[in-house]
């Protein structure tokens, strides 16, 4: 879409340009050749340059893409922990063991506390991500927003997080903040 608008607008602009060339050349008759080719050859710098703009935004635009749906990939697919904790979460049964506790016989909803941190610090991750514009708010809420806002909404993670911020106040405000963020989408 955007490069047909380009498109359009660099060929109004060169038959603008040629329009104000027959009109300027019989107007001024003692004007030269060099004088519309200097003058042609600016626009096209100008029209050149703005193309790059284009293009370098849309490039960037794909990187964005193209990180989010790494993103994507490496906490969905690549992580069979996650999709377990996504599972329990779903199910309302998630359980957090603490580091103390014995985790050689424990439920399929039962996570230590490692595991919970390390599906936890995704989301802060992506919070710190939207704020330095690497990903797009939407584009987060559109692939993640529904995990965010279960996990944040979560009984159990609520209570571990208002635990381990007893002792480190601003422990997973990303997190938190990311789902205050998503919370305008539901």
């Amino acid at each position: 879409m955007i490069w047909l608008f380009l498109a359009g607008l660099f060929a109004i602009l060169i038959i603008g340009l040629i329009i104000w060339c027959v009109y300027d050349a019989n107007y001024h008759k003692t004007r030269k050749i060099a004088d519309y080719i200097t003058e042609a050859t600016i626009a096209l710098v100008l029209a050149t340059i703005i193309l790059g703009f284009f293009q370098i935004y849309s490039k960037g635009e794909e990187d964005k893409a193209k990180f989010l749906l790494d993103l994507k990939q490496s906490f969905y697919c690549g992580n069979e922990t996650n999709r377990k904790i996504i599972k329990a979460i779903e199910n309302n049964n998630l359980e957090i063991l603490t580091q103390e506790a014995n985790i050689k016989i424990r439920a399929l909803s039962a996570f230590t506390e490692y595991e919970i941190d390390e599906y936890i610090i995704n989301f802060d991750y992506m919070n710190i991500f939207i704020n330095r514009t690497m990903l797009d708010e939407k584009d987060v809420n559109q692939v993640f927003g529904w995990y965010i806002r279960k996990a944040w909404n979560n009984r159990e993670m609520q209570n571990y997080i208002k635990r381990i911020r007893k002792e480190e106040k601003d422990v997973y405000s990303n997190f938190e903040n990311l789902a205050i963020k998503m919370r305008r989408y539901k």
